[in-house]
């Protein structure tokens, strides 16, 4: 019974480190989406102040 209960506690102390874990991955993955939908609206935000230049340029040349 003594190691029944000494292989559950050890058990349990994995599956809550495992569980810190997967945590721990969940924040940096959600982390990481939102530095990356930032930079993706950065870079769109760019990309019309770019289009809209050229179309001026384009009206002057014309």
């Amino acid at each position: 019974v003594g190691k029944a209960q000494q292989q559950l506690h050890d058990l349990e102390k994995k599956y809550s480190k495992a569980k810190k874990i997967i945590k721990e991955f969940q924040k940096r993955e959600k982390d990481y989406i939102q530095q990356e939908d930032f930079r993706v609206q950065q870079i769109q935000e760019k990309d019309q102040e770019y289009n809209a230049l050229v179309k001026i340029l384009k009206d002057r040349v014309i």
